[in-house]
């Protein structure tokens, strides 16, 4: 059953209740000893990677609007789950114990659809060890190390363990097979550090991190006419010997203000409407911590993506911005597979299916805009 935060006992709690009670009363009948599933406004199974079923898992069911925690159910002997009172979008993460040797996993944005069961696949755990120090070499305790599952399907690949590191600057934690290996910068002053795509074999892997001090950088996004834009998101990069590093992300306050920390010399701002009502743009920090960064508006083009047989196919959609030399943020579009987008006169856009049984992304490159519409499709050859 469902663990529910209210003490009240309503009427339709009472009748749960009841029905529980008489299901075990019949369990020594015979004849009446038939395997009934969870039963609810959302059920589910959880397995592991070989697809079978895993016990006794909790799995949380949060609002994807306010990400609320809604409810928390366990796994039966079938790894079966059930709520009762799911909303129309949600997110869904499944927590096993540290020590049974997996990790994790969410499922993100997913809509309630009548009869549908969700299917969690949990990874396999295989250990990580993780020395982090500054320029210096002296360890730096409590910063925090993030596993992302890298082969997540269907959705963005997203943290699954978090751990903190002791006075030595070391931790270890237990990591997917295909995995994204990040230290977030600690206290504000040092920046990040991060390892993409790793194959983490089953004996484990060790990874050291050097994390340099990072510098404040204070700015302003506005559109034309020196309006400001609040809600843009702005990220700050820089390139190291390890590559690309991600260094934490802003929303711009109302007056369009954000403050980031990157590295003095080579940081790299990305600024991306999540509306996608004003274009991308990649701007290098070249001219000290303070900037102003302008975004400008392009030509409207509504997408439609589908599977090519007439079906919409809900997807999230990345349109590329040659002036601003930046994508846009990967917005979802709605559940007919549309969003409306500000596209450049040539551009690029990447679509990528939510649905598990899609096929792989498809896009159109190197595209003049010439119409307000444009449908993508494995069938129409990604549109153009």
């Amino acid at each position: 059953m469902s663990s529910r935060r209210s003490p009240f006992l309503t009427p339709a709690k009472a009748s749960l209740v009841m029905v529980a009670l008489g299901t075990i009363a019949l369990m020594g009948v015979p004849g009446v000893g038939a395997y009934l599933p969870p039963a609810g406004t959302l059920a589910g199974i959880v397995l592991d990677r070989r697809g079978e079923a895993v016990e006794d898992i909790p799995v949380a069911l949060f609002d994807a609007a306010s990400l609320s925690l809604l409810e928390v159910a366990h796994t039966d002997a079938h790894g079966r789950f059930a709520f009762q009172q799911a909303s129309s979008r949600f997110h869904l993460f499944a927590h096993p114990a540290p020590a049974s040797g997996r990790v994790g996993a969410w499922r993100l944005s997913l809509s309630r659809e009548e009869g549908r069961e969700v299917e969690i696949s949990l990874p396999s755990a295989h250990p990580v060890h993780v020395a982090v120090t500054d320029e210096m070499g002296m360890p730096i305790e409590g910063a925090e190390v993030r596993a992302y599952d890298a082969r997540a399907t269907g959705e963005e690949s997203t943290v699954v363990v978090r751990v903190l590191t002791d006075e030595e600057g070391e931790a270890l934690l237990p990591a997917p097979p295909a995995a994204h290996i990040g230290v977030v910068g600690h206290d504000g002053h040092h920046l990040s550090g991060w390892r993409f795509d790793q194959e983490i074999p089953p004996g484990g892997a060790d990874f050291a991190f050097s994390l340099p001090r990072g510098t404040l950088f204070h700015g302003r996004v506005v559109g034309p006419g020196d309006q400001p834009l609040s809600g843009i998101l702005v990220s700050a990069w820089d390139e190291r010997a390890e590559g690309w590093q991600w260094n934490g992300y802003q929303l711009t306050d109302p007056d369009g203000r954000f403050d980031l920390f990157g590295a003095e010399e080579s940081t790299v701002l990305r600024a991306v409407d999540l509306t996608q009502s004003y274009l991308p743009l990649a701007l290098a920090a070249e001219n000290g911590p303070r900037m102003s960064v302008e975004l400008a508006r392009g030509a409207p083009l509504r997408i439609h993506c589908t599977d090519g047989e007439e079906g919409d196919l809900p997807s999230r959609v990345w349109v590329w911005s040659p002036e601003g030399q930046a994508w846009s943020w990967g917005t979802r579009t709605d559940d007919k597979g549309t969003l409306q987008a500000s596209v450049s006169s040539r551009h690029a856009v990447v679509a990528r299916p939510l649905r598990g049984d899609a096929a792989a992304p498809v896009a159109a490159w190197d595209r003049f805009y010439d119409a307000p519409d444009l449908e993508l499709s494995p069938a129409a050859g990604g549109g153009d």
